[in-house]
């Protein structure tokens, strides 16, 4: 809502980390995936700094570069926690005997949309940071 409100486009990373995640959260959620809990607070933390960086801004208030550049490392932080949770949840289901409420699918599912966000968040850090860094110092 606030890139809308901002007149900024909106790029493809936006468009599939809603809809895949839209997708996830309806799976997990008939499936009480044992995941969903580490899941939730890691997007809500994320969120929670992500939102109020950009209500600052739609303010009109001017924040230094490496302030969003924490708010993107956050996010990736996030993707690459998820892999780790994943991987985790994994190694309980298959290695231990514990009562574990989470899908093969479901965990499968979770590690293919946590590889793809860390890689695609990972490219828009790139982009966003380190070559408009160089492209500026080489001109």
């Amino acid at each position: 809502m606030f890139i809308v409100l901002r007149k900024k486009p909106l790029i493809f990373l936006h468009y599939y980390h809603h809809a895949v995640v839209l997708i996830y959260t309806i799976h997990s959620g008939c499936e009480h995936a044992a995941s969903g809990r580490a899941f939730i607070t890691m997007n809500y933390f994320a969120h929670s700094v992500m939102y109020t960086y950009y209500t600052i801004v739609a303010y009109g208030i001017r924040l230094p570069r490496w302030i969003s550049m924490c708010v993107t490392t956050i996010q990736t932080a996030q993707m690459l926690a998820g892999i780790l949770v994943s991987y985790f949840v994994y190694r309980i289901k298959t290695e231990t005997d514990l009562p574990c409420q989470q899908s093969m699918v479901n965990l499968y599912l979770a590690f293919v949309i946590y590889v793809s966000f860390a890689v695609l968040f990972s490219h828009f850090f790139y982009r966003a940071y380190i070559a408009k860094t160089r492209k500026s110092k080489a001109e």
